[in-house]
């Protein structure tokens, strides 16, 4: 813990908490937790934690190649970070 505080002291890093029990202060992360839950982890049953790495991994990989956001204007993330505007049928 010390080194993170060294570190973001040195690059002028200030973290920014919100309040317990307030999760509209970061709505955008409240979003992705309630996707991730539903989605992932409520859906399978791990049988330990290597299978759960594949499946989170697989997961992750569809969620931002080929799962359409509305926040993204219904392109997927991989789609917007390189500047495409539309999705291709494939």
């Amino acid at each position: 813990m010390k080194a993170l505080r060294v570190e973001t002291e040195k690059h002028n890093i200030q973290f920014a908490n919100i309040k317990p029990g307030e999760p509209w202060q970061n709505g955008s992360n409240e979003s992705f937790n309630g996707t991730f839950l539903k989605g992932c982890l409520n859906a399978e049953i791990f049988g330990g934690l290597t299978e759960a790495r594949v499946i989170i991994e697989q997961w992750r990989q569809r969620y931002n190649t080929r799962r359409p956001h509305s926040s993204q204007n219904y392109v997927t993330p991989e789609m917007a970070y390189f500047g495409l505007n539309q999705m291709s049928i494939a």
